[in-house]
């Protein structure tokens, strides 16, 4: 029954996230170590991990949560190297994608590669799917061996280092709070995204 409740779940966030009770521990979980640099709303993910896939492509977590952010938030989004044979160029690669502003085209197309389709054996393999989502190969090799995108690779580890990264996927607010998917609501999949996007609009508010 639950593939005929996706299409529902863009019509479930009528109830105020004001009216709801988020705990500390519990939806949310407060960082020790809170880092000021930090985006506001700030997801890791990898392309190697099937919850993340999940996460995007089937349950539409991520695209929830950005319809409940704050017209002047946007998700930013990383992506982490300790996963998968080819981690370390996924997120280069995912770099390269950030700088050339094609997030949003190669991200299904790399997961799709690597989830289902499993074609993603060398760094070419990635480079292809840039090609087959309209990047050039001259700008995806100028993009690659760029200063920029070295600078944001390393940004990215260093923030995954910073909140004290254990897994994907996560999303981080204020660089003070981590959403907790396991003490979210799970009864089914509409009341688990819900609560999700629920806890991330009452944490971008708080101070």
């Amino acid at each position: 029954m639950k593939k005929y409740l996706l299409p529902l779940i863009g019509l479930l966030f009528t109830v105020s996230a004001q009216a709801a009770t988020f705990t500390d521990g519990k939806e949310f979980i407060s960082l020790e170590k809170p880092v000021a640099t930090a985006p506001a709303a700030l997801k890791f993910f990898s392309f190697y991990c099937p919850s993340c896939y999940q996460y995007d492509e089937v349950f539409k977590v991520t695209d929830n949560v950005k319809k409940v952010l704050p017209a002047d938030v946007k998700l930013t989004e990383y992506h982490v190297d300790f996963l998968g044979p080819l981690g370390q160029d996924m997120t280069h690669a995912w770099s390269v994608a950030i700088l050339l502003n094609v997030q949003d085209k190669v991200k299904p197309l790399l997961f799709d590669a690597v989830q289902k389709k499993q074609t993603i054996k060398t760094a070419d393999d990635i480079r292809n799917v840039f090609i087959n989502a309209g990047v050039s190969a001259s700008d995806y090799d100028a993009a690659w061996n760029s200063f920029a995108v070295k600078s944001l690779t390393a940004k990215q580890q260093e923030m995954a280092k910073a909140v004290d990264l254990k897994g994907v996927p996560a999303i981080f607010i204020n660089g003070k709070y981590m959403i907790n998917p396991k003490g979210l609501k799970s009864d089914d999949l509409n009341s688990f995204v819900q609560n999700y996007a629920d806890t991330v609009r009452f944490l971008i508010t708080k101070s």
